[in-house]
């Protein structure tokens, strides 16, 4: 029995990537920034403050600031929801088209995972 053991983590970033360029995860993307210009800082998606080179090191103030506006910003636009409904429709699509590998892969991994049991004499 052979299958790409990778393809969960291929889908994965497939479904990751066709949200972030869906409309309404743009239409999301771009009520949050305005949220944070609103509140002092200027980003143009939720996955800019992470690699802001300011950051890096031990937490500032600055960073401290920026992640509490982002929480209010995410909750106030619904970001967090809309992308994960995007993302998630998505993935059910992959999973429909894929459904015979992704079985076989998981019955792949049950058999090693029993065989591991097996040989280490667990129950």
């Amino acid at each position: 029995m052979r299958a790409d053991q990778s393809l969960a983590q291929s889908l994965s970033r497939e479904s990751f990537e066709e949200s972030r360029k869906d409309a309404r995860v743009r239409t999301a993307f771009a009520r949050w920034s305005r949220c944070m210009r609103r509140e002092g800082f200027r980003y143009a998606g939720p996955l800019d403050p992470p690699d802001d080179p300011r950051f890096r090191g031990a937490p500032s103030g600055a960073e401290r600031a920026v992640a509490v506006a982002d929480v209010r910003c995410k909750a106030a636009t619904r970001l967090v929801g809309v992308w994960s409904a995007v993302e998630a429709a998505r993935q059910r699509e992959l999973i429909r088209a894929h459904l015979r590998d992704l079985t076989k892969i998981a019955e792949m991994n049950e058999y090693r995972l029993a065989r591991a049991r097996d040989l280490r004499g667990a129950p």
